[in-house]
């Protein structure tokens, strides 16, 4: 966590798997075998607590409208009431991603990938839910997963961009 742009740590907060920075392969690799990081670092992580957690430690408090903020955004996705569907944006990116990403690749198309993801980006306020249903990959939660890959998109383009310049 950064504070005054500082690394902090975050006292009986954990991560491993795919949640860490961290691998048993490398820094640098996402969710190269999470099952393989859990079973290491969460063995760590046991003994951690148990070493530093003394018994009985009372929780902090917390605010009244504690997780709000997520019910909002939750709520805010699932009444959307855009003109573009779920699926269309869906594979608007899939398609930007396989012609600007690809494996061969030059500046150029990564470039172009960068503008084409940010203006997908922009559609997002335009999104429409017509199954407003909590059932699991529904659109709802096709959309709130969506919603994830174009930051990541965006991400990898900007990255693989940057090593070519």
């Amino acid at each position: 966590m950064m504070k005054d742009g500082k690394d902090v740590v975050v006292p009986g907060l954990y991560a491993a798997g795919e949640a860490a920075c961290v691998s048993v392969h490398g820094a640098n690799r996402l969710g190269a075998n999470s099952l393989l990081d859990l079973v290491v670092f969460g063995r760590a992580v046991g003994h951690h607590i148990t070493a530093n957690l003394k018994p009985n430690t009372p929780l902090p408090p917390i605010r009244d409208d504690a997780g709000q903020a997520s019910i909002d955004n939750l709520d805010a996705t699932r009444y959307a009431d855009g003109d573009i569907s779920t699926a269309a944006l869906r594979l608007q990116l899939q398609k930007e991603m396989q012609n600007n990403a690809a494996v061969f690749r030059t500046q150029a198309t990564l470039k172009e990938g960068v503008d084409l993801i940010d203006k997908t980006i922009r559609q997002m306020p335009n999104i429409k839910i017509k199954d407003r249903s909590m059932i699991w990959y529904g659109t709802f939660q096709s959309t709130k997963r969506e919603t994830n890959y174009y930051p990541s998109g965006t991400l990898i383009l900007l990255k693989h961009w940057n090593y070519t310049i």
